[in-house]
């Protein structure tokens, strides 16, 4: 049965193992096997992840993305980004994680990491 054409199908990737240089291959296949346009996917890596082999990650990020699929860093601000790398990255979307986003209601501090955050993340 083909895949419903309007859903999209995230898919966090959370350890480094798990996103070797062989991952994207078997995505390619995956997608052609159940019928998905790879726009509907999308992969969500999380901070530690992407910078544990920053050079590594970023070649795969564009093979993923040259195959049309959607990429999100997920918890973002909890590791330690490289704001200069950040910007090489070909991602759709950043999501800052919870505890900045929580926070901002009653913290000063809280509401400009995330203003600073969603600046860098438009420039």
């Amino acid at each position: 049965m083909p895949a419903c054409p309007r859903c999209r199908w995230p898919s966090t990737c959370r350890r480094a193992s798990s996103c070797r240089a062989t991952w994207w291959p078997r995505v390619e296949a995956l997608l052609g096997t159940a019928g998905l346009r790879a726009g509907l996917l999308e992969l969500e890596l999380t901070e530690s992840v992407s910078m544990a082999e920053p050079e590594r990650s970023l070649a795969i990020m564009h093979r993923l993305r040259a195959l049309g699929v959607t990429l999100s860093i997920d918890d973002f601000g909890t590791g330690y980004s490289s704001f200069g790398y950040l910007k090489r990255l070909p991602i759709d979307k950043l999501k800052i994680d919870k505890s900045f986003v929580h926070d901002m209601v009653h913290s000063s501090d809280a509401r400009a990491i995330v203003a600073a955050i969603v600046a860098m993340a438009t420039a």
